[in-house]
């Protein structure tokens, strides 16, 4: 129970304050229209490009978002606090710094390359990850909110979680003013690519890509002109290595449009 006169806050727990801006945003603003105060805690900065920060800076104080880095952050525990916590690391911090939270929700949007890594060490680290989150989400979260169902089976299987104290709240938060979406869903393919923007990391899901170009190829035969376009785009020190890495493969080679990217 929320205690009468207490104030109502809501405090965002994240890697960077680059996520908290681009998917947790909107989330926030609607917090504070519904009367919590809301702040965002996070460890550094993130993958700001040239002049983004500052605009992001603005927009939040004007919404009225409290920015903080973790480190010069002092919980005030005459609120009443609701921690929702993101990300791996910011999940296994949080008893350290936000112990006396009223209410306490670990959030997480996908569970990481850890859970999908065939490597034996990982998958060790992985094994001691969830003691480490069994112990987490029944002595100190309350509630645990996944993306999808995969991740929801997965937690009950490894008895991290009960049914009675876990959520699926799918996707990450899209402001459909900005995103508008054709319902039927059709795509010019003359005009649009499949794309995927990754590193050049097996882990990422690099070769399953590339196998869907090739496989596709095959699908639309006779079709050619209305073959589905795809794209790659890479950091530019992977250029050359995945050119290399394909260039036995004339039907990926020539299916395939490949381009840099850089964090401005």
């Amino acid at each position: 129970m929320i205690g009468i006169g207490k104030q109502k806050k809501i405090i965002f727990f994240a890697n960077t304050l680059w996520f908290l801006w681009n998917f947790k945003s909107e989330l926030a603003k609607e917090f504070i229209v519904n009367g919590f105060e809301v702040d965002f805690v996070f460890l550094n900065d993130g993958y700001f490009s040239k002049g983004e920060k500052n605009e992001a800076l603005v927009k939040l104080k004007k919404n009225k978002v409290r920015i903080y880095n973790v480190r010069k952050y002092n919980l005030n525990d005459k609120n009443y606090n609701v921690l929702l916590s993101y990300t791996l690391k910011c999940i296994l911090y949080s008893p350290f710094l936000f112990n006396k939270c009223n209410l306490k929700i670990a959030n997480y949007d996908g569970l990481g390359r850890i859970f999908s890594s065939r490597l034996i060490y990982v998958r060790l680290a992985k094994r001691i990850l969830e003691k480490i989150y069994f112990i987490l989400h029944n002595f100190f979260y309350q509630h645990t909110v996944v993306l999808n169902s995969s991740d929801y089976i997965y937690f009950l299987n490894k008895n991290i979680n009960k049914p009675s104290n876990i959520s699926i709240l799918p996707g990450t938060g899209i402001n459909k003013e900005y995103f508008k979406f054709n319902p039927r869903y059709e795509i010019d393919f003359k005009k649009h690519y499949i794309t995927m923007i990754s590193r050049l990391n097996n882990l990422k899901g690099i070769n399953n890509f590339l196998a869907l170009v090739y496989i596709t190829n095959f699908i639309f035969k006779d079709n050619f002109e209305e073959s589905i376009k795809f794209r790659i785009v890479l950091p530019p020190k992977d250029l050359t290595k995945l050119k290399k890495l394909i260039s036995e493969n004339k039907i990926i080679k020539n299916n395939l449009l490949i381009e840099s990217y850089s964090i401005d």
